[in-house]
């Protein structure tokens, strides 16, 4: 599937429970990129501001299994526009779908700069949370 789209940003995210729960910051995403053809700094900043959104969704799972973690990858697609199309669970050890439903929910909805040259970029984003057991 992504060599259909011979681009992939790949943006790594640990959201640990003491970060979720307290307020503090979260460790820096490692960012990865295939082709020069995607800003990967761009990416990742553009993602970062979200990252609450993830934490809520996860913190809502917390309240029904407080031991919950795993690790989510969210696939999907950026539009030469910058819109998000194809939201998708590429994997997922979470095991939550009510989790699993906001997350994607919120992709659906997120706005991005335009990739460069036009062309449309996937993406493969993993969120690893942690339950504080």
């Amino acid at each position: 599937m992504l060599n259909r789209w011979n681009r992939l940003v790949a943006l790594s995210v640990a959201l640990a429970a003491g970060c979720a729960s307290s307020g503090a910051s979260s460790p820096e995403p490692a960012v990865t990129v295939d082709r020069a053809e995607v800003d990967a700094q761009s990416a990742k900043q553009q993602v970062r501001p979200r990252l609450g959104e993830m934490r809520a969704c996860y913190e809502r799972g917390l309240k029904d299994r407080p031991d919950l973690s795993g690790k989510v990858v969210l696939g999907w697609t950026i539009t030469p526009a910058g819109t998000v199309e194809g939201v998708h669970v590429q994997s997922d050890t979470l095991q939550n779908p009510r989790v699993l439903d906001c997350m994607t929910s919120l992709v659906a909805r997120w706005r991005f700069s335009a990739p460069p040259a036009g062309n449309a970029v996937q993406v493969a984003f993993p969120f690893v949370f942690s339950g504080s057991t």
